[in-house]
């Protein structure tokens, strides 16, 4: 695959983002910008206006009037790197500031529109009671009876839902104690994330291995025989 690049004159792009109304989106968001030292080796390194167009643009990034709160902005400078050598600096304080900013605004937000999803549970003689639990009324706010499945056969439970993105949800017979465990009975018990937008009756199949509660119960009986 082959890209063209086009490169956007300083003033233009300075410009661009001095008038953007950063305000008129609603979904989280983060923005970084770094500036190591070669900005400081005079106009005849990078030329004038590429400093003036820094300043302009680190000046409207820290001036949280642009922003709504749940977008987070973060400017740093490297004096005494190059062009180059700045670039891990630059990348590990990106990294610390957008694991911040996702732990506080990505963990509970969901989007506004919502969208039809229908989302099966599938094991062996599926005969208890089987609720779907997640980050939204529609899936109970992680309650552990958060909504009633459907059996639809001794070996499917079936829900159709409107779902905000991203959906988060795990599966549950009532209580936390006892959750469905996935290919081997050994593994952890597993969360579902749903974030591209689905189609309607988009099958989100999930084959179980075991429950956990019975999984213990069975080891520890095996256990107390020995």
């Amino acid at each position: 695959m082959t890209a063209a690049m086009t490169q956007v004159p300083v003033p233009t792009a300075t410009a661009d983002i001095e008038s953007y109304q950063f305000k008129n989106r609603k979904a989280p968001r983060f923005i970084y910008a770094s500036m190591s030292g070669e900005i400081d080796n005079g106009p005849e390194y990078w030329g004038d206006e590429w400093k003036t167009g820094w300043e302009r643009v680190s000046a409207v990034l820290k001036d949280k009037a642009h922003f709504p709160e749940n977008t987070v902005t973060s400017v740093h400078t490297f004096p005494g790197y190059g062009h180059y050598n700045g670039f891990m600096p630059s990348l590990t304080a990106a990294l610390n500031d957008y694991i911040v900013f996702g732990a506080k605004n990505l963990v509970s937000y969901v989007g506004e529109e919502t969208y039809p999803v229908h989302i099966e549970l599938r094991g062996k003689n599926l005969t208890d009671t089987i609720y779907i639990t997640g980050n939204q009324d529609a899936l109970g706010n992680w309650e552990a009876k958060g909504v009633k499945m459907t059996l639809t056969s001794d070996s499917i439970a079936s829900i159709d839902l409107h779902l905000h993105l991203p959906a988060q949800f795990k599966f549950t017979r009532g209580s936390w104690e006892a959750r469905p465990l996935f290919q081997m009975p050994t593994r952890a018990t597993s969360s579902f994330t749903m974030q591209s937008t689905p189609t309607a009756c988009t099958a989100c199949g999930r084959e179980i291995s075991g429950w956990e509660n019975k999984i213990i119960k069975k080891y520890h009986q095996q256990e107390s025989s020995v």
